[in-house]
């Protein structure tokens, strides 16, 4: 689901205004309407309070949103399309959890 649309839905199944999760937040009103409307998309940090506000698990919130992110910047295309495919072939190599070699 696009981050917008459960973001609203959240807040919507909680009965809550753009100012109540704005205050509980301590992210602008505007700014919370504009991730509703995907107009923008929330920051790492933004995203974080969000999580925790609405007790969503973070990995999984960030998670969707790398890739929603990625999608709003390039669209989709061939050109991201074979993009991807690139870091697809990078992330062969990975090891997750082996902080000494993803940190370079």
């Amino acid at each position: 689901m696009d981050f917008g649309l459960k973001l609203k839905e959240l807040r919507h199944s909680r009965n809550e205004t753009l100012h109540n999760v704005a205050v509980g937040t301590n992210i602008d009103m505007t700014l919370i309407s504009k991730f509703e409307r995907k107009e923008r998309m929330p920051t790492n940090e933004q995203a974080k309070r969000i999580a925790e506000y609405f007790k969503l698990d973070l990995k999984e919130l960030n998670i969707e949103l790398t890739a929603q992110k990625i999608i709003f910047e390039y669209g989709l295309n061939d050109t991201t399309y074979e993009a991807l495919n690139l870091v697809r072939e990078a992330f062969d190599e990975y090891t997750p959890n082996d902080k000494e070699k993803n940190n370079k």
